[in-house]
């Protein structure tokens, strides 16, 4: 039979017929309804998701590695400036001579001054300590107590005795009291490289 007569016979319709047929094939064959296209693009929408988080966390690691880096050497100086107050090698006799000049200072008597040992109450800290009486007018003591503290060292006064005694026209107010002066041992002072500061 020869292909060119069958093609011949078929009409209009029958083509038609035959193209719809294929069309319909083509159509079950090959049309997804973007199925596959929403598939690749939800699929590189999550590759973008994942790579912004691991971009994002990389972000606040840096971040933190600053933030960190800041506080260690806002800690390693504030350690520093607290190691100050704890000088090794405080000297009994400078701290006698302190104390009578912040005492002249203010105008106030030194009545007797002397080194002292005391009871230690903190095992890592060496403790220099001298008794004193002082006397004067009760605001000139106050300030004179005030001006102690202003000194860079870590210091305490144990037991403070106020008398008080008539003498010309105004009373006079007498402190008895020991001061102590913290100082770092040496184990402690190699925690800081060795900063020792001054030993006044």
């Amino acid at each position: 039979m020869d292909l060119q007569e069958e093609f011949n016979k078929l009409d209009l319709k029958m083509c038609l017929m035959i193209g719809f047929g294929l069309a319909a094939g083509y159509w079950f064959l090959f049309f997804d309804n973007g199925v596959v296209l929403e598939s690749q693009i939800s699929q590189h929408q999550t590759q973008i998701n994942t790579a912004r988080t691991s971009l994002d966390q990389v972000k606040k690691a840096i971040e933190d590695k600053a933030r960190f880096q800041r506080e260690i050497e806002e800690i390693t100086l504030n350690m520093k400036d607290f190691q100050k107050y704890f000088a090794a090698g405080v000297d009994a006799n400078k701290l006698l001579s302190k104390v009578s000049q912040f005492a002249e200072k203010y105008g106030l008597v030194v009545e007797f001054a002397k080194a002292v040992t005391k009871n230690k109450e903190f095992p890592n800290y060496e403790e220099t300590a001298v008794e004193f009486v002082v006397e004067g007018n009760f605001h000139n003591i106050m300030e004179f107590i005030s001006s102690l503290t202003t000194m860079e060292k870590a210091i305490d006064f144990s037991k403070m005795e106020f008398f008080t005694e008539v003498g010309g026209d105004f009373p006079v107010v007498k402190l008895k009291t020991t001061l102590v002066v913290y100082s770092s041992s040496d184990s402690l002072q190699g925690v800081t490289n060795g900063s020792g500061g001054n030993n006044g």
